[in-house]
């Protein structure tokens, strides 16, 4: 026996006895696989709420995206229940032997150019070739297979897939591919047929349909869209863009889809709805650089409701304040009829006339009366 047979064979011990570890009754699989649905049903639960708000927002675009990861958990559910199902009818896997751990390990060298083995950690890896979707490249990517501390109800928890040429989109650093976020694979309809290989021991087609599984682009569940691969989100809601969705804020400088983002009715510059208030007058949206403050209410207001530093309402209300003093002062004027500096008689009469002509008479009859006395004394 060689030195690569040799290692072959202590890998093929080592895999043997955490295969076995993981042989446990169909019941124990069935009541794991009734807790992965349980956390499905939660993620729909957190779903609707997303939905909720994005609804109450007007945030179309996310929504959009929400329902499109809703649509993919409800898929998931459904894979979940009739794997319950099969787990109720289907016996028990034969435990693979030894030999057969070993000549899957052969058959592994044969389809992967880089094997790696943890005996350590009990952990199997594999190596891609470079892998591009759709004129993208995402590199060479690891498969490893961790057959410690973890739960054999889903076969992704076993998995751990490690960019090792990382082109991430754009939006999110922890989606190194389509279906692979946070090095946890979404594996879809596969998830059935490498559960199954795994309880098989059949460790080489596992890699098998890990790599197809990575080979492919599934368009209706992606973590991110390749069409949006090297987009940017949106600040406000996240929605990825590509460069004809965004829209850059000239307050905050930052990106927003369209739902996300307005104009100033002044200078139709694009900014955000944080960016912008409205005029305390007209209510339309303004940003700050064209909005003024009134110097009489200190209110807030655009240049089309602000005439000499004072806005149109302050105007006219100043206006209809003088109106008020004018009308105040032509009725006291004339009801003053009795004033005694006022020399009419209150029915447009001229008293002091009357007065004049009263004082001559009585001058005229006193000199009459001084002239008889001169003439009696003479």
């Amino acid at each position: 026996m060689n030195h690569d047979t040799r290692r072959q064979a202590r890998w093929a011990g080592h895999l043997h006895a955490g295969l076995q570890r993981l042989g446990r009754g169909k019941l124990t699989v069935l009541s794991d696989e009734i807790g992965r649905l349980g956390a499905q049903l939660e993620r729909v639960r957190q779903l609707r709420l997303r939905l909720m708000t994005c609804l109450e927002r007007g945030w179309q675009a996310a929504a959009r995206d929400v329902r499109r990861e809703l649509d993919y958990t409800l898929g998931d559910i459904d894979r979940a229940t009739t794997q319950c199902d099969q787990l109720l009818r289907r016996n028990e896997s034969t435990a693979p032997t030894p030999r057969f751990v070993f000549d899957e390990l052969r058959q592994l060298h044969d389809e992967f150019d880089e094997i790696k083995f943890d005996a350590e950690h009990a952990m199997l890896s594999v190596t891609t070739e470079p892998i591009t979707l759709e004129g993208i490249r995402l590199g060479r990517f690891e498969i490893r297979l961790e057959l410690g501390g973890h739960s054999d109800a889903d076969p992704a928890s076993f998995l751990r897939i490690v960019a090792l040429e990382p082109n991430p989109a754009s939006c999110d650093s922890t989606v190194t591919h389509p279906h692979v976020r946070d090095e946890r694979i979404c594996l879809g309809e596969a998830a059935a047929p490498i559960q199954q290989a795994l309880a098989d021991g059949r460790v080489c087609d596992l890699f098998i349909l890990v790599r197809s599984v990575l080979q492919t682009y599934n368009a209706d569940s992606p973590f991110i869209s390749l069409a949006k691969w090297d987009g940017r989100p949106c600040h406000d809601c996240g929605y990825s863009m590509d460069d004809e969705e965004s829209y850059w804020c000239e307050g905050c400088e930052h990106d927003f889809c369209d739902q996300c983002v307005s104009c100033c009715r002044s200078c139709d510059q694009s900014y955000c709805k944080n960016c912008l208030r409205d005029c305390a007058i007209c209510g339309n949206a303004h940003c700050e650089a064209c909005l003024r403050r009134c110097r009489a209410c200190e209110e807030s207001v655009c240049a089309e409701c602000l005439k000499e530093d004072v806005c149109t309402t302050c105007q006219e209300d100043k206006e209809h304040e003088d109106a008020s003093n004018d009308q105040g002062s032509d009725s006291k004027a004339a009801q003053g009829g009795g004033n005694e500096d006022d020399p009419s008689d209150g029915n447009g009469n001229d008293q002091s006339a009357g007065r004049v002509d009263n004082g001559e008479a009585r001058r005229v009859e006193g000199d009459d009366q001084v002239a008889v006395a001169e003439a009696a004394t003479a």
